[in-house]
């Protein structure tokens, strides 16, 4: 298998909309009415670098913008990167996924899909603080490990923090592929 590597141009990227696993983070055990980090195991992944938040806690931000299914979206703690991995060793597609800039227009967002340690995914694109990008990707398959991260862009006026933090919300993932 050789590396896939996409720059998405676009506000929407449509390949597949298939998923089996729709992570929405509204359900995670003993959440917190803020925020607070994502648990390992939660929808049979771990995660690493990632916290939960309601997103009507942060009114100037991007997090509303992110948020598909209420009321809590996640997003990379301190904007460094963040790593999402199997809890059981089972492979998983990496099927869609809605991400939003918290504090920055043109914020450079990343991701990398790895099975083994071996990359096999690599694309990313802008994303803004006014709105919500929603990535699907067919054929991206049989990962062990997503790696996200986001770097640049311009502050936002208004906005309550300049990081370069992204929020996500409704990722797709479908287990066994």
């Amino acid at each position: 298998m050789s590396v896939v590597f996409i720059i998405f141009q676009f506000h929407s990227f449509v390949l597949s909309l298939d998923c089996t696993t729709r992570v929405t983070f509204d359900d995670i055990p003993d959440q917190s009415a803020t925020y607070g980090p994502i648990p390992n195991g939660y929808n049979n992944l771990n995660w690493t670098n990632v916290n939960y938040a309601n997103a009507s806690a942060m009114p100037t931000s991007g997090f509303q913008r992110a948020l598909k299914s209420p009321s809590y979206v996640a997003y990379n703690v301190g904007g460094n990167t963040m790593k999402i991995t199997t809890a059981n060793g089972t492979r998983f597609a990496f099927n869609s996924i809605v991400v939003s800039a918290a504090w920055r227009d043109q914020l450079v967002w990343f991701v990398e899909g790895y099975n083994n340690g071996v990359l096999y995914l690599s694309g990313g694109l802008y994303v803004y603080s006014n709105n919500q990008t929603t990535i699907t990707c067919g054929g991206c398959t049989n990962f062990d490990t997503l790696i996200m991260y986001s770097y640049g862009g311009t502050p936002r006026a208004g906005l309550a923090q300049n990081g370069t933090e992204f929020a996500f919300d409704d990722l797709c993932i479908s287990f066994g592929y």
